[in-house]
């Protein structure tokens, strides 16, 4: 009974976490076999270096950013950490910062703002619409003169709502501050194009696009504009300490290679007209 059960599953949380396809599943289990220190000098670590920064090329192809713009990690949420921790420095250092992050953003940078309510920053909610969308007037009447950062997802994961990346990152440059953007639920599934967009900070995670749990990816329009969230070694261009995942970073670059945002959205277009029509 029990194995039937399971043959009539069907599952439909895709926005928590994805299968692994077949062919990212073959490339990572062959991956194990790689297990050079990608830090190591000798040859066992410079096949592990090679097949990282060939990941780092296939995800930065993807999203038009160049590979030096890449920075590997454990998480989407370690790289909205690190995105927003900055900060904490930045108001010991510099003085008074302001934050702003929508309202339905992932907890975690809701989370994560709090901490930086608890070290004096001050942080705003931007409110949306019965929509879920972000308005550009809204945002503006928000922005103040010490406003450093503003933080706004690209999709959300519980309704769906896509927001005007391109429009409010505009107003937020114009301003003088930096803009983040939380894209792990959006990456496969609308274009992205990170120049086009013009965007300071971009955050991706594995497991959203059929790759395994415990990569995440955190685009820098440069590498000026954070410090480092773990402490360590040289890794990542010292911004991200801890000897790289490399089956899971190869993993990444396999399942963006088989992403395809046309057909992703022609598929989900299908699926929603066989829902409402009652299977």
């Amino acid at each position: 009974g029990r194995l039937l059960a399971m043959k009539k599953r069907i599952y439909c949380d895709y926005n928590a976490t994805t299968p692994v396809i077949p062919a990212v599943k073959k490339a990572y289990i062959n991956a194990l076999d790689v297990y050079g220190n990608a830090s190591s000098l000798h040859e066992t670590g410079r096949m592990a270096k090679e097949a990282l920064e060939n990941s780092r090329m296939a995800v930065a192809a993807f999203i038009n950013a160049l590979p030096e713009q890449l920075l590997f990690c454990s998480s989407g949420t370690e790289a909205n950490n690190q995105v927003l921790q900055q900060l904490i420095a930045q108001q010991r250092d510099e003085g008074p910062v302001h934050v702003l992050v929508s309202a339905i953003e992932h907890s975690s940078v809701l989370e994560t703002a709090k901490v930086l309510e608890a070290w004096g920053i001050e942080v705003e909610c931007i409110p949306v619409t019965a929509e879920g969308l972000v308005e550009v007037d809204t945002l503006v009447s928000l922005l103040k003169p010490h406003t450093k950062l503003v933080s706004v997802m690209f999709a959300n994961n519980e309704i769906g709502s896509i927001q005007d990346i391109a429009a409010l990152s505009r107003v937020v440059k114009d301003h003088g501050a930096l803009f983040h953007c939380d894209a792990v639920q959006a990456l496969g599934k609308v274009v992205i194009d990170v120049a086009q967009l013009d965007v300071d900070f971009m955050t991706f995670s594995a497991h959203k696009i059929g790759a395994p749990k415990g990569v995440g990816v955190l685009y820098l329009k440069s590498d000026n504009l954070v410090s480092p969230l773990l402490y360590g070694g040289k890794h990542e261009r010292a911004l991200r300490a801890s000897t790289e995942n490399i089956p899971g970073i190869i993993a990444i670059g396999v399942a963006v290679e088989h992403l395809d945002v046309s057909v992703f959205q022609e598929h989900t277009q299908v699926l929603k007209q066989y829902i409402r029509e009652g299977f």
